[in-house]
């Protein structure tokens, strides 16, 4: 196989018109199966991650990609929505019933939140799971003001912290600060017992004089609100209540035999126990309410997104499809034109496609760009189909390609008959001195008795029809006209003292580069028209799919809001009840 190092060898008979003389450069790529040195990509490092180094401004593949992600992200969100609502309807329940167990303390003990003391303990609940919108983040930050406001010279603040999400935000800063740390609270369903030993083991390991209990209280699927309750040490409390800052038990009949500072010890420990049930089925409850709105939101969120992203794809098949437009004109009058150069040869030498010979090249005219319908799979489909007709025990067919796209798909099973390959055909306006280059190229390099071009005719804007034009060496030119199955030269005065080998010969390599010529021409107007095609659907496809997507997202939007009013007229006709 053979690599088109570089154009050189332009055959003589040229057309004379300076308009069509110019020099272009042809790029070309090696052959499978040997290296080929790329040059490096200077701009490598300026363009961002994931971008297509053909197509530097959009890439339908990371596009294609992104908006797979987006809608399993969407799936995903879907899903968390219905688990947490799933749940939250139990739970609320119990949170409204554990809001009976510490009430009765505040009656009786008062509640103190401004008590100043050395020895404060902070315990912050918070999830062991994220993706609950705002919630975690809320509770370590009235923790920190909490702990801000309870420490100084003489005193000091200590945290308890239950939740993985607390402990993460608040070992950043406060490392040295945290006493002791509780996860997987909510791995099973909280109960009171489970609650009060982890009361209970607080009480024994931690110095306190007041238990600072930081949580969000529930109100509703969309509201909650940060609260803190306060637990005095037995000390304290009988301190507090002589001033008369919280409750006096003096004021109570006690029967038993059990004193003042007992009676106070039992009350805190079981205090403490119904605060932090309470506290933690209110914070579970608010965490699903939160975590219900954040995946209602991310779903929208994530539908915003995907019509984004369609909006945007429909801008660049609208652009690309006026560019193709504006090109189009100019190549199709080009190509008419071009169809007088090789017409003449049909009629003085015929058309043989039938023609039964040894040595076969099939030259296969696609383009280097895609997004233009199918009409490089119908050249690739039609070069393949000839090359399995052309080929035998005692034949041989090989491929010349032009195009990046049929290289590519004849590469896969076709590797080893591949004699050719062209790249960067049309970078710039095709012109005869280029395509006569690499004619008089493939000529020189490459053994053959029938030369055999495939390419797309154009008809209109959405038709073009597969073709094949066949050239014959000029010994089975001569062959042939002596059987009569191509014109004969002989009924032909010629003129000068060149035999008929060498007129054949000229002939020969003029035909098959006017042939040439007008393929490239025919294959990239029906490319522009085919690219227009394309894009006009795509466009079209974008447009009805963003309109679905606008339903869906005002459907969203409209069923959060109507889920929202249900949920306060409920609570303001629960408080007014």
């Amino acid at each position: 196989m053979r690599h088109l190092r570089a154009c050189a060898g332009v055959p003589s008979l040229l057309p004379s018109h300076p308009s069509t003389l110019s020099s272009q450069p042809l790029a070309a790529t090696r052959a499978p199966g040997r290296k080929a040195a790329r040059p490096p990509d200077r701009n490598a490092h300026r363009r961002p991650p994931g971008d297509c180094p053909t197509r530097r401004t959009f890439c339908f593949n990371t596009m294609r990609t992104r908006m797979k992600s987006v809608r399993n992200i969407q799936k995903i969100t879907k899903a968390m929505k219905m688990v947490a609502a799933s749940k939250l309807r139990a739970v609320q329940i119990r949170t409204e019933n554990s809001r009976g167990l510490w009430q009765p303390f505040t009656a009786l003990l008062g509640d103190v939140p401004s008590v100043d003391v050395k020895k404060n303990v902070i315990v912050a609940i918070t999830s062991d799971k994220g993706l609950c919108g705002g919630i975690n983040s809320t509770s370590v930050k009235v923790s920190k003001a909490l702990h801000k406001l309870t420490s100084g010279p003489e005193k000091e603040s200590k945290y308890v912290i239950l939740g993985e999400k607390g402990k993460v935000q608040l070992i950043r800063d406060s490392k040295d600060n945290i006493e002791m740390t509780v996860s997987e609270l909510q791995k099973n369903p909280i109960n009171y017992t489970q609650i009060a030993v982890l009361a209970d083991d607080i009480l024994k390991n931690v110095e306190y004089d007041a238990l600072r209990v930081v949580f969000n209280k529930f109100h509703s699927v969309i509201s909650f609100k940060p609260t803190m309750t306060t637990i005095l040490s037995p000390e304290v409390m009988e301190k507090e209540s002589e001033s008369g800052k919280v409750g006096d038990l003096d004021s109570y009949e006690i029967e038993g035999g059990e004193t003042k500072s007992e009676i106070l010890q039992n009350l805190t420990e079981f205090q403490f126990s119904c605060v932090m049930y309470n506290a933690a089925l209110e914070n579970a409850c608010s965490e699903l309410g939160a975590r219900m709105s954040a995946m209602d939101s991310s779903s929208r969120n994530a539908v915003r997104t995907r019509m984004k992203s369609v909006r945007n794809i429909q801008k660049i098949t609208k652009a690309m499809k006026m560019v193709a437009a504006s090109k189009l004109r100019a190549v199709q009058i080009r190509t008419e034109n071009s169809r007088g150069l090789w017409q003449p040869f049909t009629a003085l030498l015929g058309d043989v496609p039938s023609v039964d010979v040894k040595k076969n090249v099939i030259v296969a005219i696609t383009s280097d760009k895609g997004l233009c319908g199918g009409i490089n799979s119908t050249s690739v489909k039609v070069s393949k189909a000839l090359h399995k007709l052309t080929s035998g025990p005692e034949k041989e067919s090989k491929y010349v390609i032009l195009g990046e796209k049929g290289k590519v798909q004849l590469i896969r099973d076709s590797k080893d008959n591949i004699e050719m390959t062209v790249s960067e055909l049309q970078k710039n306006p095709i012109n005869y001195t280029q395509i006569a280059v690499l004619a008089d190229d493939i000529l020189k390099n490459v053994e053959y008795d029938a030369l055999r071009v495939v390419f797309n005719k154009f008809h209109s804007v959405i038709s073009f029809k597969p073709t094949m034009t066949t050239i014959l060496s000029p010994e089975v030119m001569e062959k042939e006209s002596e059987s009569g199955k191509v014109g004969d030269l002989d009924s032909y005065e010629i003129e000068g003292g060149e035999t008929k080998s060498e007129i054949l010969q000229n002939l020969t390599e003029f035909q098959f580069s006017c042939v040439m010529y007008n393929a490239a021409l025919e294959n990239a107007c029906s490319e522009l028209g085919a690219r227009m095609s394309a894009m006009d659907s795509s466009s079209r496809n974008a447009g009805e799919m963003l309109d679905r997507l606008t339903l869906t997202y005002n459907r969203t939007r409209q069923a959060s809001i109507t889920t929202e009013l249900i949920e306060i007229i409920s609570g303001a006709s629960a408080l007014e009840g």
